[in-house]
């Protein structure tokens, strides 16, 4: 089960504290998705559904501007990379909830295969390294820092 609070704590970063709390009913909705998810579903059409979620409540909640106010003052546009990198970061919660096993392994991988996702690569770096070779992890690793910006993995990238 995915807590209300991690996906709070997952957009809090690009949002701030004032637009999350103007898009409560959205997030509350992509909460109920995330928990009611079962791998019988395509995570293709999860992170479609959430990321036309999150562009219509921030288009609401910022009329229209797609500016926001973070917590030091500063005001930013969000742009529609911005959305969808919000939604692999959630798309994240989901697939860390995933057990540890060959199954879930080989459905993150071709997940990866088909859409651009460091999120599916970072459970798959992190999570379930120990039943990969180090070749793969090399692999996992060059793509990451090949493909996606140093903010979004240098927390977590050995």
């Amino acid at each position: 089960m995915i807590a209300y609070s991690q996906l709070l704590s997952t957009l809090q970063p690009w949002l701030g504290n004032e637009l999350m709390q103007l898009m409560d009913d959205a997030l509350q909705d992509i909460h109920v998705h995330l928990c009611g998810y079962s791998t019988r579903h395509d995570p293709e059409e999860s992170l479609e559904w959430i990321d036309r979620k999150l562009l219509m409540a921030i288009k609401k909640a910022t009329n229209g501007q797609f500016l926001v106010r973070l917590p030091d003052d500063t005001w930013v546009r969000i742009y529609l990379d911005d959305i969808a990198a919000m939604a692999d970061e959630v798309m994240f919660l989901l697939f860390d909830s995933f057990p540890v096993d060959p199954w879930h392994m080989q459905f993150l991988q071709a997940y990866s295969m088909r859409r651009s996702s460091l999120s599916a690569l970072r459970v798959l770096y992190t999570k379930m390294a120990h039943m990969q070779s180090e070749d793969e992890l090399n692999a996992i690793r060059r793509v990451i820092r090949e493909c996606y910006p140093a903010f979004r993995w240098r927390m977590w990238l050995e």
